[in-house]
């Protein structure tokens, strides 16, 4: 793909890393599988990427990260605030953001209908028994809260404010607490705050449409109970590591998760 002219619809990644870039190539791929001519901007910290890569990418956007060894919460606090910021450089009037770990099953063109009525689509999290055992899962959907892996926008007035304030809280949370994801929820904090605790979303007049999280964002936790029931055929995008983990990683997942459970593995 060539550079061109902004478009009114695309998908959005922000890849900081090496094997997060991976990811995102893989990614896009599965997008483009489906739908071949929708644009796709990204934001990454790699300058060297193959050919072979760089052509699932219409606009390409390198930025410096802070270099030199850097403790693991402080690093994912700074790809957070950088995550964000990049969203608010979309080119497109109608975007879908799509982490680096997701996977495209089925196509996704009644995604974007979500947008019809409102200025901002997103899914909810799955609800597990966190923070005691977070691997068992309670519900398909946790109510009050979402998950900011995949969510979908436009660009409106309200949109631009919530961003806004979105960031700025960003900036306030300590590193050590914003990249504790696993603790804290990251990213996610804030943003769940911002509606579910504050309805700051209605008081600036956003309007949020709910996306399907088994089928827009289904989670890797959900994959086994969804396989159960026969359902795994509804699942449009995929989001966990897993489905681009190479065959013998993902072996490896699969033992150390047998292990963990019956009590020889910590972590």
């Amino acid at each position: 793909m060539t550079d061109n002219q902004s478009a009114q619809r695309g998908v959005l990644y922000v890849a900081l890393g090496r094997e997060s870039l991976r990811e995102t190539v893989l990614s896009a791929r599965s997008l483009h599988r489906f739908h071949a001519d929708t644009p796709v901007q990204l934001f990454t910290d790699q300058t060297d990427m193959p050919a072979s890569w760089k052509k699932e990418f219409n606009f390409v956007e390198t930025m410096a990260l802070e270099s030199g060894p850097m403790e693991r919460k402080k690093l994912l606090a700074g790809v957070l605030r950088k995550k964000a910021d990049c969203i608010g450089r979309t080119r497109f009037h109608e975007t879908l953001h799509l982490d680096a770990d997701t996977k495209l099953l089925h196509p996704i063109e009644g995604l974007w209908s979500h947008l019809a009525e409102a200025d901002f689509a997103i899914a909810n999290e799955p609800l597990n028994d966190w923070p005691h055992n977070p691997s068992v899962l309670l519900q398909y959907k946790n109510p009050r809260y979402y998950n900011s892996g995949v969510f979908a926008f436009r660009d409106t007035a309200a949109w631009r404010r919530f961003l806004a304030e979105w960031r700025r809280r960003l900036d306030l949370i300590p590193d050590h607490e914003l990249g504790d994801f696993a603790a804290t929820g990251g990213d996610q904090r804030p943003l769940n705050a911002m509606i579910f605790d504050e309805g700051f979303h209605q008081a600036i007049g956003l309007k949020i449409a709910e996306l399907d999280n088994l089928k827009y964002n289904a989670r890797g936790m959900l994959f086994k109970p969804l396989r159960k029931e026969k359902k795994m055929s509804q699942v449009c995008i995929a989001h966990c590591h897993s489905v681009h983990a190479p065959l013998p990683e993902i072996v490896r997942l699969k033992w150390l998760t047998l292990l963990r459970r019956i009590g020889f593995a910590k972590g």
